[in-house]
């Protein structure tokens, strides 16, 4: 899949998976988030490998994510999102 990208003053938001900082992102998503509270290291990996991502950066520190589950034709989905 093509990587999207845009830039406004210092902040970036990108579909780049290998932006994304995945500790940041299970940190969150299994101790602060509320809806994930003790999910694994590997199901946030998998829902990851799995979905369209957008990691929301200033000067490349990641301060929020994103996913969408989609079929990329007919539905999608809008979930973990948080910004730091």
């Amino acid at each position: 899949m093509e990587i999207m990208e845009g830039t406004k003053d210092d902040y970036l938001i990108s579909t780049s998976v290998d932006k994304l900082d995945l500790k940041l992102i299970y940190n969150f998503l299994s101790t602060e988030s509320g809806w994930s509270n003790g999910i694994s290291f590997e199901t946030v990996n998998k829902s990851i490998e799995n979905s369209l991502n957008f990691g929301v950066y200033i000067r490349s520190q990641q301060i929020g994510f994103g996913r969408v589950i989609t079929d990329f034709s007919t539905i999608a989905r809008i979930r973990d999102v948080f910004e730091l």
